[in-house]
């Protein structure tokens, strides 16, 4: 890694663990969509939006970059605010799982509107928000206490390190 900013450090250090653990699990996820039952399911409620190769082969992994670099740029100044390790890596996975999963709302809404079975129906819609906001949850928990606190406690020891 070159030399840089102590802020830029948290921004390579995202994108270095972040980007290899959410194109892999991006791509499960999108292998799972594929199976019969869940694939009749999403169609259903409008996920077909997902499928398309624009979604997730080009806007997905660019908007997940984008805001792993700007999380990871905030990692420094909580760290020189004496927040706690855990608080920051909760902070810095809240902002990354907001617009991430915000994007997939859209992607519902408008797959929804748009491309679903059933097309326009608040019940699709209800569905994959619901969904979506669940599975936000999840995530932000479980990604808080492993890839979250990862970064955070590489990043804290690269600028100690200096």
């Amino acid at each position: 890694m070159p030399t840089q900013q102590p802020q830029n450090t948290g921004s390579w250090i995202a994108l270095l663990i972040g980007l290899p653990f959410g194109v892999v699990f991006s791509y499960a996820i999108l292998y799972i969509s594929l199976f019969p039952m869940i694939d009749m399911f999403l169609a259903i409620i409008g996920g077909v939006v997902f499928w398309y190769p624009v979604v997730w082969a080009g806007i997905i992994p660019v908007v997940f970059m984008l805001v792993l670099w700007l999380a990871g740029r905030k990692i420094h100044r909580r760290l020189d605010n004496n927040y706690s390790t855990l608080w920051t890596s909760f902070r810095f996975t809240l902002f990354v799982n907001t617009w991430m999963f915000g994007l997939l709302m859209v992607f519902f809404v408008i797959g929804n509107v748009f491309f679903s079975v059933i097309s326009n129906t608040k019940f699709g819609i209800g569905i994959g928000v619901a969904i979506t906001l669940f599975m936000f949850g999840i995530a932000t928990v479980f990604t808080t206490f492993t890839i979250g606190l990862l970064i955070v406690v590489v990043t804290k020891n690269r600028i100690r390190s200096r």
